[in-house]
């Protein structure tokens, strides 16, 4: 029996419509379902959890500065001046490792990335847009990458196993 691992985090694309970006660093991928207390009169003495509002969230993607590509700075830029079309989608894929090539004769599987990867789950955050730009510090005596973040609030997040296109949420 082939061993099974699990999906490493360090392999993953962003698609925003009209433009692909690299980042080091997405976090804040959360999406939640409002937890209400409820209570009738004729219930014993016990109050029940049900479900309530779904509310979207905010996810920030932190990336080093490049001298050309301004595609996020751009988007918040637009959304600054509320320009027309300023919410997107957002795709990020969780590539796998690669795999055994399969025995159909196709040099990847049709889930697969650009580079041949395996895509385990597609993200797509609905309607997004830039709430916050973020220059990180700049230090005379440091000689890291200078890294900027742009924070977005979304409506609502589906997730989706690629392998099996079977919707998770």
């Amino acid at each position: 029996m082939p061993e099974i691992y699990p999906v490493t985090k360090f392999r993953f694309g962003v698609t925003a419509l009209d433009f692909e970006a690299s980042f080091a660093q997405i976090s804040g991928l959360r999406e939640e379902i409002e937890v209400v207390d409820m209570r009738d009169g004729t219930d014993p003495f016990q109050v029940r959890k049900i479900p309530g509002l779904r509310q979207g969230g905010e996810t920030t993607f932190t990336k080093g500065v490049v001298t050309n590509p301004a595609q996020i700075v751009n988007w918040f830029r637009s959304m600054k001046r509320l320009e027309q079309g300023f919410r997107r989608d957002i795709r990020i894929e969780v590539r796998g490792r690669e795999g055994p090539q399969p025995a159909n004769g196709h040099s990847r599987p049709a889930y697969a990335d650009y580079k041949g990867l395996p895509i385990q789950r597609e993200i797509t955050l609905i309607s997004a847009w830039p709430s916050a730009y973020e220059m990180g510090d700049l230090d005379a005596k440091e000689s890291e990458v200078a890294l900027e973040s742009l924070t977005v609030a979304f409506d609502s997040m589906t997730v989706n196993h690629r392998v099996s296109q079977s919707p998770l949420v």
